[in-house]
């Protein structure tokens, strides 16, 4: 995730999701309330994709 608009820079990679989590989820963050919902969304979804993957492929 890159917003240097407002100073956030994650490195790229799955380990860094976490700390995604926590800026998008951190109440006194400057992201925009937009920001913030897409990118919760998109957290949201790779979760639930990391779900299915790790299903299909516990055997």
């Amino acid at each position: 995730m890159h917003c240097a608009s407002f100073c956030h820079v994650v490195a790229q990679g799955i380990q860094d999701l976490t700390r995604i989590r926590e800026i998008v989820e951190e109440p006194k963050s400057n992201l925009p309330e937009l920001v913030r919902h897409e990118c919760q969304d998109l957290i949201d979804q790779i979760a639930w994709k990391t779900e299915r993957i790790e299903a299909k492929t516990v055997r």
